[in-house]
Order: C-alpha cells, then sequence, then structure tokens
C-alpha cells in the first residue's frame, strides 16, 4: 500500500467515525477512545490497500471515496463486495486470525481510518453495541455470497462526454432537478471550483497545495450533500481526469447518432487510459424519438457495468435514471405459464394506474414474452392488441412428426419475430433479460444481449413440444421455466432495486378429480383437443409436458419469493395453459387481483417511510 498519513486531529477522526455503520451507537467518550487510536491514510485510486493472504493487523473503515474487495488476479478478479463511505473492511481476519481472505483496492482516491488489531478488539469487548452491528453485517454478508458482488451506494458520480455536442452542464443541471426528488444532490463543474478556490484549482497538478485544497473542498461537499454530480467538459482534461479520480460512478455520455470509433478517440484525449478505470463506468445514449439501434457497438467499447437509452426531452428517461443513481428503481420480474401469461398485462395496467414507473423487467417463457412488450414501449392497451394474434396463429396447430417435437416451431418463430423484428435486446428502452435452459449442459441461461427475437424464442421452447433453439456450438436452449420459472434470483443479482414479481403458474394443476374416468381415453383427448369449444382442463399430451418441463422450477420459485418486495400470483388454476382466447379475462384476472394489493403496497411503503 503506498498510502500517507493525512489527519492526526482526534476531533475530526471521531467525527468521521460517527459516521459509521459499525459504530454509530456508541457514545461520545467510546469514540474518542477509539478515535485517539486510530490513524487516517489515504490510497489513491487504483492502489491496493492490502492482498489476499497478508497478515490481517488492522480494519479500515471509508471516510470518503470507495473500496473493493475481490479474489483472484486484478486482470479477471471475482468481485466480492464494494465498500463506501462510513462501511468497513478488513474485520473478518482480525476476528479469526487467519490472512486476508481478498484483496482491496480503491476505486477512487479514498480515505480510510486504520485501527489496529488491539484497539479494534478492545473496542468491541467494551461496547457490545459495536460486537452486535459487526456480527448483522457479517451475517449480510454471508447470505450474499452467492450472489454477485454488493455494492456500497453510490456517493459521486461524473458526467463524462465523448463528444462537443453534448451540453454536460445542462444535462447535469436536469438530472439533479429529478435526483433532489429523491434525495439531497448538487452539481459540480470546474467553474464552481475555480469560484470557490480561484483560477486554477480545476486544473491543479497531483502533489499541489492547490490541488490539496481542492481535493479538502470537494470531500466537504461530498460529506455535506446526499449525491455530488461532477460536470466535465471535452475542452479540460485535467478537470476530467480529476472528476473520474473523485467519482464512485463514471457516466459516459455520447449522442447515439456519433460513431463509436469517434467517441472512443474522445475519451482517449480526453482522459488517457480511460479503460483501466477502477470505478464502475456506465454509458448514456442521448437518443431521438424512435427506437434506439445499433447500441451492440457502442457498449463493445469498454467494460461497462450498464448502458441508458435517454431522449432528453423525454423526461420519464431522466427520472428512471435518477432512480437506477439512487438505488430506488423498480423491477418487475415476469413468470412463464402459456397463456396465463396474459394476466401479466393486467398486472402491468394497474401498476400503470397507480403511477408505478417499471425501470427494468426481466421474464422467462410468456413472461419473457410480455417483458419484451414493455421493454420496447409497449403500455397495456398496446400489449393487448399485439398478442391477440396467438389465437389467431396458434403455435400449436403447427403439428410435425414427433422426432424432436410436437410442433415444427414454424408458426412460433414466425409469430414471435413479427412481434419483435430484428430489435436487440440492448436496443430496448428499458433495461431487460430473459431466461433459457441449456439442456445440452444443464443449466440456465441470462439472455441480455443479443437479437430479441431469437432469445424469446429460446424462453418459450416447452421441450417435447416446441424445437430447441441450436446455438453455433451445438447446445440446445430449451423454456427457461425448466429450471426457474419465476427468476427473482437473477434480477436480485444486479442488485439495487425492489422487485415486483408475478407468478402466473399455479402450483397445483392437471388433477382428475373432477373427472369421472381414471384416465380420459386417448379420442376423447384429442376430441378435447381439437375442439374450440371445449372446457376441459384434464391432462393431453401438450399440458403433461408443460407441467412437467415446471416441475423441478416450482421449489426454486418459493424459494427466492423472499427477494421480492411483492408477489403477486393471480388465481388462474380455471384457465387452461394454452387458452389463447381467454386473453381478455386473464388480463382482467391479473388486473383484479393486482389492483388492491398494489395499492395497500404503496399505503405500507408510505407509513414506513420508504421512498414511493
Amino acid at each position: 500500500m503506498n498510502g500517507r498519513f493525512l489527519v492526526d486531529d482526534r476531533r475530526e477522526i471521531a467525527s468521521l467515525l460517527r459516521g459509521s455503520r459499525l459504530l454509530e451507537d456508541l457514545d461520545e467518550a467510546a469514540l474518542d477512545e477509539i478515535a485517539h487510536a486510530a490513524k487516517t491514510v489515504h490510497i489513491r485510486g487504483g492502489e491496493t490497500l492490502f492482498e489476499e493472504g497478508a497478515v490481517g493487523d488492522s480494519v479500515y473503515i471509508v471516510a470518503t471515496g470507495r473500496l473493493r474487495a475481490f479474489t483472484g488476479d486484478t486482470e479477471r478478479p471475482r468481485i466480492l463486495r464494494e465498500i463506501g463511505r462510513g462501511e468497513n473492511v478488513g474485520e473478518m481476519s482480525l476476528l479469526t486470525g487467519e490472512p486476508r481472505t481478498a484483496s482491496v483496492i480503491a476505486v477512487r482516491d479514498t480515505e480510510a481510518i486504520r485501527l489496529g488489531r488491539s484497539e479494534f478488539l478492545r473496542a468491541l469487548e467494551a461496547h457490545p453495541g459495536a460486537m452486535r452491528r459487526l456480527v448483522q453485517m457479517l451475517a449480510s454478508w454471508l447470505r450474499a455470497t452467492n450472489r454477485t458482488a454488493r455494492e456500497a451506494s453510490v456517493c459521486t458520480l461524473s458526467l463524462i462526454p465523448l463528444s462537443r455536442d453534448v451540453d454536460v452542464r445542462a444535462l447535469g443541471d436536469a438530472l439533479v432537478e429529478r435526483l433532489r426528488n429523491l434525495a439531497p444532490a448538487v452539481r459540480i463543474d470546474a467553474q464552481t471550483l475555480e469560484t470557490a478556490l480561484g483560477t486554477g484549482a480545476s486544473s491543479a497538478t497531483p502533489g499541489s497545495e492547490a490541488h490539496a485544497a481542492a481535493t479538502r473542498w470537494l470531500d466537504d461537499r461530498e460529506s455535506e450533500e446526499g449525491l455530488v454530480v461532477y460536470a466535465a467538459s471535452s475542452e479540460a482534461p485535467e478537470w476530467a481526469q480529476r472528476c473520474v479520480r473523485q467519482s464512485d460512478l463514471v457516466v459516459f455520455i455520447a449522442p447515439a447518432g456519433e460513431r463509436p470509433d469517434t467517441a472512443r478517440a474522445a475519451a482517449d484525449r480526453l482522459l488517457g487510459d480511460w479503460t483501466s478505470i477502477r470505478a464502475r463506468c456506465e454509458l448514456l445514449l442521448l437518443q431521438e424519438d424512435g427506437a434506439p439501434s445499433g447500441t451492440e457497438a457502442w457498449i463493445g467499447l469498454g467494460r461497462f457495468a450498464a448502458h441508458h437509452h435517454l431522449r432528453t426531452r423525454h423526461t420519464g428517461d431522466l427520472e428512471r435514471l435518477a432512480r437506477h443513481l439512487t438505488r430506488r428503481k423498480t423491477e418487475l420480474v415476469l413468470s412463464g405459464g402459456g397463456a396465463r401469461g396474459f394476466a401479466h398485462i393486467g398486472v402491468i395496467r394497474a401498476l400503470e394506474e397507480a403511477g408505478v414507473a417499471i425501470d427494468a423487467v426481466g421474464g422467462t417463457s410468456m413472461g419473457a414474452v410480455i417483458g419484451a412488450q414493455l421493454a420496447c414501449g409497449l403500455d397495456h392497451r398496446e400489449m393487448i392488441d399485439a398478442n391477440r394474434r396467438w389465437k389467431r396463429e396458434n403455435p400449436l396447430w403447427d403439428l410435425t412428426v414427433p422426432i424432436v417435437s410436437l410442433v415444427s416451431g414454424r408458426k412460433g418463430s414466425r409469430l414471435v419475430e413479427s412481434m419483435f423484428g430484428g430489435r436487440h435486446i440492448e436496443d430496448l428502452w428499458l433495461p431487460y433479460f430473459c431466461t433459457s435452459t441449456n439442456l445440452t449442459r444443464a443449466r440456465l441461461v441470462c439472455h441480455r444481449t443479443g437479437p430479441l427475437a431469437r432469445w424469446v424464442r429460446a424462453s418459450i421452447s416447452i421441450p417435447g413440444i416446441a424445437p430447441p433453439v441450436r446455438l453455433d456450438d451445438g447446445d440446445l436452449l430449451v423454456d427457461g421455466g425448466v429450471l426457474n420459472n419465476l427468476p427473482i434470483d437473477v434480477m436480485a443479482e444486479a442488485a439495487g432495486g425492489r422487485i415486483i414479481a408475478v407468478n402466473a403458474a399455479p402450483v397445483i394443476e392437471l388433477s382428475l378429480r373432477d373427472t369421472p374416468s381414471e384416465m380420459p381415453t386417448a379420442l376423447r383427448t384429442l376430441w378435447d383437443f381439437v375442439n374450440p369449444l371445449s372446457t376441459t382442463t384434464g391432462p393431453n399430451i401438450f399440458r403433461i409436458l408443460e407441467r412437467a418441463a415446471l416441475v423441478a422450477s416450482l421449489a426454486r420459485a418459493e424459494a427466492s419469493a423472499p427477494l421480492a418486495d411483492l408477489e403477486l400470483t393471480p388465481p388462474l388454476a380455471a384457465f387452461g395453459t394454452f387458452e389463447w382466447s381467454a386473453l381478455d379475462a386473464l388480463v382482467e384476472a391479473g388486473y383484479e387481483h393486482a389492483r388492491p394489493r398494489i395499492e395497500a403496497w404503496l399505503r405500507r411503503r408510505e407509513s414506513d417511510g420508504a421512498p414511493l
């Protein structure tokens, strides 16, 4: 670690400790005692605090900045979690006496308070409240070990233009206006800093007195504000580089009509080796009205953790970005269920009427279809019209010699392609995923990029009924519901939002309790299948195969249910899996079930003081 001590003022360290989640319950005397033994260390962005396998002799509490814990090498790390202001790292080795289990680097310039082993253990022994808080933190982290990295809250972000045509100040002001509806926020640009500290403050070189003064002033702003938005300029590389060093999150901004290679050259001129930035990087593409396209080339420029499409005259897009940045997104997860998935449309109608904006959507099987329509920008009325073709073009009326499947899949493919054309997932207005099952390797596949129609087609391919989708390497993809019919856990892995999940698959199905004989005859089953007026919901080969495909995933859906903030299960057992003609009734059933429950959920959140 190439750090240097910055602060030796006990009162200042005590003040910083007071903002720690670990020590916030301690009284003034206890904080002063700990502060007397503590030191403050500065770690530049990209530097290592400690390495995996090292002796664990200290615990660190972040005062400003951000750290990242990971295992493996820096080129292909497995990120465990990020540590933001007020959070601690390094306590595990102190408690167990074993070597460090992970490496920790500074994502950005970071100031941390260091407590040695003896001081830390003495503080825990003397103050049981701190020990309880530590146990709670460790339990929370252990519950998340099989999920993706736990992210600390974003305190600072920088807006980096990749074109002179991007008005960063105007965009920053518009974004801060939306952010202030959710949390305190302020925009700072080079002029702001120079007004406060004098000409040249924004371009001061590291190591100079002016640079140190600017660092302290900016740190003070971060302590006072909930979220600091740094607005860079395409004409001021020193200030842009400083913005990056100060930021937990770096948002690159470009007009979607610009050439990606031109934007990359602009990033190189402005930031130098910008691909080595340790902070989380995201991409914001400024769009005109009309569907986005060509996003694949843009996200190939760098390791962007996420991308966003923004219509500057569309306030909903800015509000969605603000919710994303403050981790107040509402994410929707939709299950499979065949025609019963039409109930998802009714839930979406109820959410629209309640004023709940959906910021991301994912699903499997029919949930993948409805979710894709929502991500394309359709409202519930447009979805109803789009899905009437399931009855007109029933994909089950496509029988073939049953060697691979009962139907050839051609009608189903044409139906999906007519809905989504050549769009790619990364070109959708909302972040979207759908899941399929890799039948060859027996694992779940999550599709977040690539041809939308193809991956939706894979997600609805019930094994035995529809043919699998073949990958270039020969692997076969089938319905995602085989392994996970309600992928709440997949959505939760991305972190940062409240999840609404809709389960359209009845727990109990294919009962013969109301059928007089043990099993209907083959002739009767065939008649019920071809007779459009039949209301029989007993077994036939389509229903049996569809149900068998879901059996293994029902338990997984139940296990992941606690990850959802709200789970809706409309009563749909009276409807057949392939009852396409019941579209309107299914939409209504979903709406009537969801409307009062969404209203009650919003009232609970309001009474609990949770953000709406």
